[in-house]
Parts: structure tokens; C-alpha cells; sequence
């Protein structure tokens, strides 16, 4: 994560920069050592970070292969990342400090010019083989300083600079992300709702029955995959009261459910037809019963609920 950043970003200062001898890139920890006499230390890391606003697809990150997908959630962040500079003369006299400054300002320069390559500043230079735990979308120069205030403390014979970036990058935990299934298809069903349920009798008499039509439900839906075969969309009509279960009234037509007292309603035509009928036991209280329709899962059971209808009901 920030700590994997955090080297990486030292590594390839480090292999930029391999021909100025007198230069030593390491990770920043505190004070440290201050450099020896003729040579520069600089100290790199990230400094802060901020977050980073953008798509919440950005929050989840895609690998593996087409059969075989994997993803985790990601943090997008934005990221400063400093360089501290420190560089000692090798004497205490003007022309000594002169030099000095001279191999500072050279040594900037060239870290400067380095990272300002296309493949730093679009992350890929930053890329570590394996689960890494970040990758680097952009890193850009953003400002320096050729003589800032010293750290209290600092040795006075010291030279002093700094230089800094803002990138962009996504970070996650080093565990191995856990397997997906694929999705093999999408089914898309179209159909307007809520539907119509046009009873033949609103008022049904203890014992009796009504016929009632059902439209607005039509389409198909995904069967299987392979080969490719579709259903007539289904409907899931039960019969609810404040009658104990076994004494409501039922609804025929179409096949049993795998719910008791429900009947799958396969739609085949533009209108469809179920039979209501009314309890036969004494109704006490109860004076409505409710056909409530559902989505029919591909198991035979209640999906979403699509719409109910009252049957009022008058004792015999």
C-alpha cells in the first residue's frame, strides 16, 4: 500500500539517477545521517494524501481472466511526495560551499528532468511485479525550493533544497482477492406493471366462484445458457386472508407452485384466465380475501410482487 509506494518511489529515483556518484536516494525516516563531506543525501516520501473524488466504478478494481474474474475495492487517493535534500561542502570555505551548491542545484536538475518522463508521469514506471497493494495513475512535478528554512537542529554547514510531486494512485490490501462467478448472460424482461387483474365478480358469495383475467405480463425469459433457450414469463397467484391457510379460498389453473397454495400462470397470451374460488367454510369476520400475483421464479416459487386484487365476500 503506502509503504510499497513509498520504496518503489525510492527505487526509481535511485536507478534514475545512477551516475551521480556523489548522490545517495533513500527512504525518508526522520533526521537520519546527514551526508559526509562532498556528498548529497536525499531523503524521498510521501508526504500526504487527499482523497480522490471521481466514478464509483474507480472504487473497485478488475483482474484475472474473462472465466476466471476477480476484483477488490480499491481506495483512490491523491499523494504528495517529497524530496529532501542535504548536501555537505567539503570545507567550510566560499569556494567549497560554491561547489556544493553547484552539485545540489545539478542533482535537482536531474531528478527533476527524469521524472518528467512520460512513463513516470503516466504511473507506469511505477509498476511492481506481483500484488504490489497500489498503482500509480499520474505523478507530476509540482514545485521546489532551492532554500528552505532548515529542520531546528540542522547543522549549519549544511545546503538544503526540496522537491515535491502530486500524484494520483489506487491502494488495497496485499490479500489474494477471492474468486467470482461469470456472468454467462443477461436477460432483459420488458413488460409493463402493474398489470391488469379483471375479475368477472367482485363480490364473490361463500362457496362461489369467479373467473379473472389477467393481462399486461408479457415476454420471455432466459431458460439456459447453452445452448440458448427461453420461457414464457410466469405469474405466482396465491390467496391471502385472515383465514387460517387451509380454509382460504384457492385459485385454479396453470401448475401447483412450490409454495403451498400458490399456482404458476405461464404467459402465453396477451389475456390469461385463472379461476377464483371463495372459501366454503364459515367465514366469521372476514369479509375480503386478496389474490396477490408475483414475478414466478424459474423454481416455481414467489418472486416480486407485481400487484394484489380484493374479492369481497358475502357469507352463503
Amino acid at each position: 500500500m503506502l509503504d510499497g509506494l513509498e520504496r518503489k518511489l525510492v527505487a526509481v529515483v535511485a536507478d534514475a539517477v545512477t551516475g551521480r556518484a556523489h548522490l545517495d536516494v533513500v527512504q525518508a525516516a526522520g533526521p537520519g545521517d546527514d551526508p559526509t563531506a562532498g556528498r548529497t543525501v536525499a531523503r524521498l516520501g510521501v508526504e500526504s494524501m487527499s482523497a480522490e473524488t471521481g466514478f464509483d466504478r474507480d472504487v473497485v478494481d478488475i483482474g484475472g481472466t474473462p472465466s476466471a474474474p476477480v476484483s477488490r475495492r480499491v481506495l483512490p487517493l491523491g499523494f504528495t511526495a517529497t524530496a529532501r535534500f542535504s548536501a555537505r561542502p567539503t570545507d567550510a570555505t566560499p569556494a567549497e560551499r560554491t561547489a556544493a551548491r553547484t552539485r545540489l542545484l545539478g542533482d535537482i536538475s536531474a531528478i527533476s528532468h527524469a521524472l518528467a518522463d512520460g512513463r513516470y508521469q503516466g504511473g507506469s514506471m511505477f509498476a511492481v511485479a506481483g500484488d504490489s497493494g497500489f498503482t500509480v495513475r499520474a505523478f507530476d512535478f509540482d514545485a521546489g525550493d532551492l532554500d528552505p528554512e532548515p529542520p531546528d537542529g540542522a547543522d549549519p554547514a549544511l545546503l538544503w533544497a526540496t522537491l515535491r510531486w502530486r500524484g494520483r494512485a489506487i491502494i488495497w490490501p496485499t490479500e489474494p482477492p477471492q474468486p467470482e462467478g461469470v456472468t454467462l448472460a443477461i436477460d432483459i424482461e420488458l413488460a409493463a406493471t402493474p398489470l391488469t387483474l379483471d375479475p368477472r365478480d367482485r363480490v364473490v358469495r361463500q362457496g362461489g366462484s369467479t373467473a379473472v383475467r389477467i393481462s399486461g405480463v408479457t415476454g420471455r425469459r432466459l431458460a439456459a445458457v447453452d445452448p440458448p433457450t427461453d420461457d414464457p414469463l410466469a405469474v405466482a397467484i396465491s390467496v391471502t386472508s385472515d383465514l387460517p391457510p387451509a380454509d382460504r379460498g384457492r385459485v385454479t389453473g396453470g401448475t401447483p407452485g412450490t409454495d403451498p397454495g400458490v399456482q404458476i400462470v405461464s404467459i402465453t397470451e396477451p389475456v390469461s384466465t385463472v379461476t377464483y374460488t371463495a372459501p366454503s367454510v364459515p367465514l366469521g369476520d372476514v369479509r375480503v380475501e386478496f389474490l396477490t400475483v408475483h414475478y414466478a421464479t424459474r423454481e416455481g416459487g414467489r418472486g416480486v410482487l407485481i400487484d394484489t386484487l380484493p374479492i369481497r365476500l358475502v357469507p352463503s
